[in-house]
């Protein structure tokens, strides 16, 4: 099939076709932004952003990214303010507390930044991570009954609830009775 021949100044940076034949041609892209963009950086960066829906307003931290824009709120998360209010209560009341992690690398290094986050409150925590083949994935009653046997949740009342880091996207029916 015979095609009319395309122009090079329609073509993406002079180039009409791919090796597979395929048509090369630029994005269109919104010129008041992009106009915007070049009062403060480069024309090459400013169509690129441009391009990408990002105006002067975003550009700063889109080029920089910072991890506490891009994290969400934490306090999103469901009955995270439960949680917060029970730890600070833990703290304050010095109760000994385990730090409940599991062996996938999410859960180990969650653990050890609760871990470390805890110890610069002023309570160092036992970790404790089940045995994947006797005690399961996550805080089974198994895992919560050998971390209590192993000392890792006494306190002066009784045993502090452990902080579970993250052992999965839903609570076992443990967690739901640790809870109570």
């Amino acid at each position: 099939m015979l095609e009319a021949p395309i122009e090079n100044s329609a073509a993406a940076f002079g180039v009409a076709r791919s090796f597979t034949g395929r048509r090369w041609l630029l994005k269109s892209v919104d010129e008041a932004v992009e106009r915007e963009l070049l009062r403060e950086i480069s024309p090459v960066l400013a169509r690129l952003l441009a391009l990408r829906g990002i105006g002067i307003a975003e550009a700063a931290d889109y080029l920089t990214p910072r991890l506490k824009h891009l994290l969400p709120d934490p306090l999103v998360l469901k009955d995270m303010d439960k949680a917060v209010a029970r730890v600070a209560a833990a703290l304050s009341a010095g109760e000994r507390m385990a730090v409940f992690g599991d062996y996938d690398v999410d859960g180990s290094t969650s653990a050890a930044l609760l871990s470390d986050f805890l110890t610069a409150m002023g309570a160092v925590p036992r970790i404790y991570i089940p045995d994947r083949m006797t005690e399961g994935y996550g805080p089974s009653p198994t895992a919560m009954r050998a971390s209590r046997r192993s000392r890792c949740a006494r306190s002066p009342s009784r045993h502090a609830r452990p902080c579970a880091a993250p052992s999965g996207s839903s609570p076992s029916p443990c967690c739901r009775r640790q809870a109570r």
